[in-house]
């Protein structure tokens, strides 16, 4: 389904990076992503196993920046002719505060984690796209991205932005060829997460692998027709 397609994937030492990782290996890509430690690099690397060879790559990048990012993608292209997709992954969740007490620090932190750095991304990809008249780009946001949640303000207001940005961006290529969708998950089944649920509601949550395959879809040939849209992936609510 991938077969000859490079990949960057943003966060892809994180447990849905992973797995989105492992699922675009699976289905013949060359992927690259990044990390900031060394743990998390061989973590990754375990997780896919044989699948890692000649078609794994990991920089030692951390695009929260412009120039991170438009170096990162730079450097990719001096070893690839083509770049064909893009999953952001990136992103994080702050502990859940009132407006009245959510202080400016997490407010922009928030921001710069979800948002910016898809931003950063896109616009550093967005000339090589333009050049070939082709490109995937693929935003994860969240539930909560599409409506806001109590003591999650910022979460929600970065996430929903994420949105907003992948509908601009999808129209203004909509004539190059290019496909720009999002994946909006409840809550995925994470160690982490699952350190806070019960077993009853990890039942209900998304399992990183399946939304996997939904991204997998969305980066491959049979979306092409897609572009400009966000696909819910609540869980079994």
């Amino acid at each position: 389904m991938l077969e000859g397609k490079t990949i960057l994937v943003t966060g892809g030492t994180g447990q849905l990076g992973r797995a989105v990782c492992r699922e675009l290996l699976l289905h013949g890509a060359t992927v690259l992503t990044h990390f900031r430690r060394e743990k998390k690099r061989r973590e990754l690397l375990g997780f896919v196993g044989d699948l890692a060879q000649r078609r794994l790559q990991l920089d030692a990048v951390n695009p929260l920046s412009p120039e991170a990012a438009q170096e990162w993608v730079q450097s990719v292209l001096s070893g690839h002719d083509r770049i064909h997709g893009f999953v952001h992954t990136l992103g994080g969740i702050h502990p859940k505060q009132s407006v009245s007490r959510l202080s400016p620090e997490i407010w922009r932190s928030q921001f710069v984690l979800n948002l910016d750095s898809a931003f950063y991304m896109a616009r550093a990809l967005l000339p090589h796209f333009l050049q070939h008249r082709s490109g995937k780009l693929v935003f994860v946001s969240a539930l909560g991205g599409l409506h806001g949640k109590a003591e999650l303000a910022a979460y929600s207001a970065a996430k929903s932005g994420l949105i907003r940005l992948a509908e601009a961006l999808a129209e203004e290529t909509r004539d190059q060829n290019i496909q720009v969708n999002v994946v909006a998950p409840g809550i995925l089944k994470t160690a982490e997460n699952l350190s806070w649920g019960s077993e009853a509601d990890a039942a209900r949550w998304v399992p990183p692998e399946r939304l996997a395959k939904v991204i997998a879809f969305l980066l491959s040939p049979a979306s092409d027709d897609l572009t400009g849209v966000t696909i819910p992936v609540p869980g079994k609510m």
